[in-house]
């Protein structure tokens, strides 16, 4: 049996390649053809890397004319890994190339618990994980979690998955072929359950989930069920800009439904959007937001108040532009719900100049042009019952 101190000097005598801050901490190692291990605990650090565990094997030799340095271990078995934390089962380790294997690892980033069948630790600090998972839940039989093929993180807790599948208590909800996301700044968890008892409809089952969060863009599914009315869903997406200059947002809800029993047909639907953004130089304002809906009693059927985008079923593009002198609107409304009855601009333009001096005489002048194509629309429902009446007088 070989002392520890007696292989750390041989050790120092012959210079390594990925020696440099490398310390192996054996207790009562055993030496043999290159192979230092033990079976009762210890630890081995270098830049960026630190292995505890039960079970260490460390390997320096030279094998068919290749030099092969690595670390073996398992059994209670600690991985830090430049800032990251993993536990296992197993892991293989190349000093070398700066990379290693772990099997059946664990490891988290801020509120999300990240583990798999094998986790690939790569040179440049990211690891991949597959035929992995993530949840917010640190217990082993987790409500909910996120399976998927393959997870790559990044420095800076940067994720990238493929193959993913939601299940909720083991049971598949639905399948998404990638997702990305910053996990330090999705700190909230990205699936939520409520129970409530809408007035007039009665229960309502929802479930919201975020399935893509990257910088200041979010997207979400939503899942309800109304015990009277039936199943509907939705796709959000949310952007706010970091100076706070553009807003968008959009809401779109489809539904199997009808609202009263002979209704003809099931399928009813309401998309939102707003957007809203501002210049740099503050000078030009842009809004744009649209309310497109199957029918009028859409908004009071499936009334929610963290649905509602506050477009009040009107859709319009305008554009407003000031100078310090003059000043032009641009604006566009069209109808595009047909039970809607509503004054049309196709487009309306103004132009002005701001109040100003005539000379020196104290007169003050001002100037404004406009110019617009209105079209006054009325419901298909009422222009119907109008044919009706005007073809009964003349009968």
């Amino acid at each position: 049996m070989w002392k520890p101190f007696l292989f750390f000097a041989l050790c120092a005598i012959a210079p390594l390649q990925a020696e440099e801050g490398l310390v192996v901490n054996l207790k009562d190692p055993e030496f043999s053809h290159g192979v230092l291990q033990t079976d009762k605990g210890g630890v081995v650090t270098a830049p960026g890397l630190r292995i505890q565990a039960k079970n260490i094997s460390y390997t320096d030799k030279v094998t068919e004319g290749r030099r092969v340095q690595k670390i073996v271990a398992e059994g209670d078995l600690m991985i830090e890994y430049g800032e990251q934390v993993f536990i296992g089962e197993r892991l293989e380790y190349d000093l070398l190339e700066n990379r290693g294997s772990l099997i059946d690892g664990k490891t988290f980033v801020d509120i999300w618990f990240i583990g798999g069948e094998k986790i690939e630790l790569k040179p440049d600090g990211s690891f991949v994980v597959y035929g992995g998972y993530i949840t917010t839940s640190e217990n082993a039989d987790s409500a909910w979690e996120l399976k998927a093929g393959a997870v790559k993180i990044s420095p800076g807790g940067i994720l990238s998955a493929k193959n993913i599948r939601l299940k909720l208590a083991q049971i598949p909800i639905f399948w998404l072929p990638s997702f990305k996301s910053n996990l330090k700044f999705f700190r909230d968890a990205p699936l939520r359950f409520r129970v409530l008892w809408d007035k007039g409809i009665g229960p309502r089952i929802s479930a919201r989930y975020r399935f893509l969060s990257w910088q200041e863009f979010n997207a979400y599914l939503r899942l309800d069920y109304r015990l009277k009315l039936g199943p509907g869903a939705a796709l959000e997406t949310e952007y706010i800009s970091p100076n706070d200059r553009t807003y968008f947002v959009t809401r779109s809800y489809g539904a199997f439904d009808k609202s009263f029993p002979n209704e003809k047909g099931n399928r009813r639907y309401r998309l939102q959007g707003l957007l809203t953004t501002v210049s740099p130089d503050e000078k030009t304002e842009v809004h744009l937001q649209w309310d497109k809906m199957s029918d009028d009693r859409m908004v009071s059927d499936f009334k929610d108040p963290d649905f509602e985008v506050n477009t009040q079923k009107s859709t319009y593009f305008q554009v407003v532009h000031s100078e310090d002198n003059s000043f032009g609107t641009l604006r566009v409304r069209p109808r595009i719900n047909s039970f809607q009855t509503l004054n049309q601009q196709l487009p309306y333009l103004v132009f002005g100049l701001r109040p100003f001096e005539v000379g020196r005489t104290g007169v003050i002048g001002e100037s404004a042009a406009r110019a617009s194509f209105l079209d006054y629309t009325f419901p298909d429902t009422l222009e119907f019952h109008l044919l009706l009446s005007a073809l009964s007088r003349r009968g």
